[in-house]
C-alpha cells in the first residue's frame, strides 16, 4: 500500500486528516480536511505542518516525536491558520502508520476534529484499528511471499547442485532479514554417529563452532539434545548460562536479548535432522505468530536436508551402478579373454595327444620313437588334467565348497619337493633355480600348500626367459612362515599389480599367447593362502625387471616327535589282482584295462551297472572300479546293492567319476564306496587304490 492507499482509507471514514513525515512535511490531505478547514490542496501538499499552524515549532516537533513512537492515537491540540489572520483550533489525534502500509516510509496520521465534535476520538480509534489490522495482514502476506520465494530459490539451488551449507545459509539469510532483531542458527545433526555438524548462521563466533563440533549429541548437548530427542521446542532464558549455547552471539547482548528458542527439524519419521535456534530480543514464550514463523523456516530446512540427502543418495546409486557396469564390462572382457585362452590351452595338448597317437599307430613297433610319443601324451594329459582341476577348484571357491584338511606340516620339505619337481619338468629349458629353506612348521593342508608353491614356481618359470634365474626362500619371521619366489623375468606392470589376483586377470598378451595362462592360478593361490589365515602379495619394479611373490602363513611350534611308520607303496606290478571295471565309455574302459593289465592284473569289464553287479556277485573280484553315470543301474545304486548282498567283507569299491565336489565324495562314501576318484585319474592315484584294497 502506498500513501494514496492510506489516504483513501482515511477518506472512506469521511473525517479530516493529514499524513505527514517525521519532518512534518505534508504528504496527503483528505478532502474533508480541505472542505472543513478551507485548505487548498495544491498549497498544502509539500508544505510543512509548522507553516499550517500558529503553534510553536517546539510543540509541533514534540507532537510528531510522540506520534512516531506509537501506533496508538495520542491526543493534542493544534491551531490551523485561516484567512484574514484568523485560526481554527482543532483537537488532534496523532499516530504512526505501520511501515508495511507505506512501503517502509516513516509517516504519521494526524486526525483533526473541531473541539465540539465528540465522535472524533472514536472514529480515530476505528481508523487506527483498521490500519493496524491491514498492516498486520500485509506483513503476513509479505512474509508468506518471501518464504515462498525463498523456498522456490532453495529448490532451484538444490536442483542446480548447491551444497547443503549454502542452502542452509540461504534460509538463515531470509530469516534474519525478516526479523532483524533476532538471529537464526541451524545445527545439522548426525544421529547415527551422534554428532553435531558444522553450524550454519551469520556471524557465528569461531569458539562456538569449535565447541559445537566437539560436543557429542547426547545429554551434554543440553537444549539441543532435549529438543532433538523429544521433538519439541525448548525455551532458554539466557543462552550464556547454558554450556552448549554460550557464546552463540558475536557481540555481548544485554540480558533481555539473550533469550533463545530451540526447535527441532524433523523428517517424516519424526527423526531429528537438525535444530533451528533463534536468539535475540524475544518474548519469554513464543506467540502463535512466532511459532508459525519458526515452522515456516523449519519446513524450509527440512526440505533442504531431505532434498540434499535424496540428491546424495541418487548420486551414490548412479556411481554404484556405474561401478557395477564397469566391473561387469571388465568381467565380460576377462571372460572373453579366458575363453580364448582356454581354447588355446586345450587345443595345444589335444593336438599333441592326437598327433602322438597317430604317430604311435604309424611306428610299426619302433620302440624308441614310441616311448617319446608316449611321453608327449602323458605330459599333455597331465597338463589337461591340471587345467580341469584348476577350473573345478575355481568353481568350488566361488560356491564356498573349497575344503582345507589341516594337519601339522613341515613347510620346507614341501617347498623342496615342489622345486625338485619343477626342475625335473623343465624339459631342457635353461633356468637357474636357487632354493634356501628353513625348518618351519604350519597348520595346513599339505596338498593345497603344494598347489600354491607349484603354481608360483610354474609362473616364475613361464615368465623368466632362457638362462634367467629364480630364487626360492623359506624362513621364519616372528609368528609367520614366509615363502618368497623371485625371478628376473618379464616383471609386472604397475596397473596389473592391483588386480594380479583377480579371477581371469592376465597381463598383456602377444598374438601367440605363449606366455599366458587362464588367469585363475593366482586367484586360487590367494584363496588357499587366505583360507590358511595367511596373505599373499606381488611386487615388481616394472616391465622386464622381474617379480616377487611373497606368501605369509601363521607359524606353529614344531610338534613333538613320534615314531610313525613310513608309508610305503607296493609296486602294483608285484601283486596280481582280479579287477572288475564297470564303465560305459568304450575308449575309457579300453585304456583303463590296458593300463591295469600292463601292471599285471586280471581285468574284466562290463558296460552297464546290472551286468557288472551280476559279474561281481558271481566271480568275487578283489577290486571293482565303477563309473557313477552308468545306464540302467547307476554307480550309487550299484554300491548300495553290492553292500547289501555281500556286506563289508566284499571287494574294494572305488567310484570313478567326473563329479568332484565334496558332497559328491560324501554321497559316494555314503553309498558304500571305499574311495572316490575324479577323472582323469593319475597313475599315482590308481596305484594307491590298488595298494589299499580290502583283500
Amino acid at each position: 500500500m502506498n500513501v494514496k492507499s492510506a489516504l483513501a482509507l482515511s477518506n472512506a471514514l469521511d473525517r479530516p486528516a493529514l499524513i505527514v513525515d517525521r519532518a512534518g512535511t505534508v504528504r496527503a490531505c483528505t478532502h474533508v480536511m480541505r472542505e472543513t478547514l478551507g485548505f487548498d490542496e495544491t498549497k498544502s501538499r509539500g508544505a510543512t505542518l509548522h507553516s499550517l499552524v500558529i503553534d510553536s515549532a517546539a510543540s509541533v516537533d514534540r507532537l510528531l516525536r510522540r506520534a512516531a513512537s506509537t501506533g496508538d492515537p495520542l491526543p493534542g491540540r493544534l491551531s490551523f491558520r485561516q484567512e484574514e489572520d484568523s485560526s481554527l483550533q482543532c483537537r488532534v489525534y496523532a499516530s504512526r502508520i505501520p511501515p508495511d502500509l507505506v512501503q517502509g516510509e516513516k509517516l504519521m496520521l494526524l486526525r483533526c476534529e473541531r473541539p465540539e465534535d465528540s465522535t472524533a476520538s472514536n472514529s480515530f480509534a476505528v481508523l487506527n484499528s483498521k490500519i493496524d489490522q491491514l498492516g498486520r495482514e500485509i506483513a503476513r502476506r509479505r512474509q508468506t511471499e518471501a518464504i515462498q520465494d525463498a523456498e522456490t530459490a532453495l529448490l532451484g539451488a538444490i536442483a542446480d547442485g548447491a551444497t547443503l551449507p549454502s542452502a542452509m545459509s540461504a534460509i538463515v539469510k531470509v530469516a534474519d532479514a525478516d526479523r532483524p532483531a533476532v538471529r537464526t542458527v541451524i545445527l545439522p545433526l548426525d544421529l547415527v554417529r551422534r554428532r553435531i555438524l558444522e553450524p550454519v548462521g551469520l556471524h557465528i563466533p569461531a569458539a562456538f563452532t569449535k565447541r559445537v563440533r566437539r560436543t557429542k549429541l547426547g545429554p551434554e548437548a543440553g537444549p539441543v539434545w532435549r529438543a532433538a530427542s523429544a521433538g519439541q521446542l525448548e525455551v532458554v532464558a539466557d543462552f550464556d548460562s547454558d554450556e552448549m549455547l554460550k557464546g552463540i552471539a558475536s557481540d555481548q547482548p544485554a540480558e533481555a536479548a539473550r533469550r533463545c528458542w530451540v526447535t527441532p527439524v524433523l523428517d517424516s519419521q519424526h527423526q531429528a535432522l537438525a535444530v533451528l535456534i533463534v536468539h535475540g530480543e524475544l518474548a519469554e514464550e513464543p506467540s502463535p505468530g512466532d511459532l508459525i514463523w519458526m515452522a515456516n523456516f523449519v519446513r524450509l530446512a527440512q526440505i533442504a536436508i531431505e532434498r540434499h540427502s535424496a540428491v546424495v543418495e541418487r548420486e551414490a546409486l548412479i556411481e554404484e551402478a556405474r561401478a557395477a557396469q564397469y566391473k561387469a564390462e571388465a568381467m565380460n572382457r576377462a571372460k572373453d579373454e579366458f575363453l580364448a585362452m582356454l581354447g588355446h590351452e586345450l587345443r595345444n595338448p589335444l593336438a599333441a595327444i592326437n598327433t602322438s597317437a597317430l604317430g604311435l599307430r604309424a611306428q610299426n613297433g619302433r620302440q624308441e620313437s614310441s616311448e617319446s610319443l608316449i611321453g608327449i601324451i602323458l605330459r599333455q594329459g597331465d597338463h589337461l588334467r591340471s587345467i580341469v582341476s584348476d577350473l573345478l577348484d575355481v568353481a568350488r571357491v566361488s560356491s564356498g565348497q573349497f575344503v582345507i584338511k589341516r594337519s601339522d606340516v613341515e613347510l620346507g620339505s614341501i617347498i623342496s619337493g615342489c622345486v625338485e619337481d619343477t626342475i625335473r619338468n623343465l624339459e631342457g629349458l635353461q633356468r637357474h633355480i636357487e632354493v634356501a629353506t628353513e625348518l618351519v612348521w604350519v597348520s595346513g593342508d599339505p596338498v593345497r600348500i603344494e598347489q600354491v608353491a607349484t603354481n608360483l614356481l610354474e609362473n616364475a618359470v613361464k615368465y623368466t626367459p632362457e638362462h634367467g634365474s629364480i630364487w626360492v626362500t623359506l624362513e621364519a619371521e616372528g609368528d609367520e612362515a614366509v615363502l618368497r619366489i623371485r625371478d628376473d623375468g618379464v616383471g609386472l606392470q604397475a596397473d596389473f599389480l592391483t588386480k594380479a589376483f583377480d579371477l581371469f586377470s592376465q597381463g598383456p598378451q602377444k598374438i601367440d599367447r605363449g606366455g599366458g595362462g587362464l588367469g585363475i592360478g593366482l586367484t586360487l593361490v590367494k584363496k588357499v593362502v587366505e583360507m590358511h589365515g595367511g596373505r599373499v602379495a606381488a611386487k615388481s619394479a616394472g616391465s622386464n625387471r622381474g617379480s616377487e611373490f611373497e606368501v605369509r602363513l601363521p607359524r606353529i611350534q614344531e610338534p613333538g616327535s613320534t615314531d610313525t611308520p613310513a608309508l610305503t607303496t607296493t609296486d602294483a606290478a608285484q601283486k596280481r589282482r582280479s579287477v572288475l571295471l564297470v564303465e560305459d565309455d568304450d575308449d575309457v574302459r579300453m585304456a583303463m584295462r590296458a593300463l591295469l593289465e600292463a601292471w599285471g592284473n586280471d581285468v574284466s569289464e562290463m558296460a552297464d551297472g546290472l551286468s557288472g553287479l551280476e559279474f561281481a556277485m558271481t566271480y568275487e573280484p578283489d577290486l571293482i572300479l565303477v563309473d557313477i553315470g552308468l545306464p540302467g543301474l547307476d554307480g550309487y545304486e550299484f554300491a548300495r546293492e553290492y553292500r547289501k548282498r555281500i556286506g563289508e567283507q566284499g571287494a574294494t569299491l572305488v567310484a570313478v567319476t567326473g563329479y568332484g565336489h565334496p558332497e559328491d565324495r560324501a554321497r559316494a562314501l555314503g553309498a558304500g564306496f571305499d574311495s572316490h576318484l575324479v577323472k582323469p585319474i593319475s597313475a599315482d592315484e590308481l596305484r594307491a587304490v590298488l595298494d589299499q584294497q580290502r583283500r
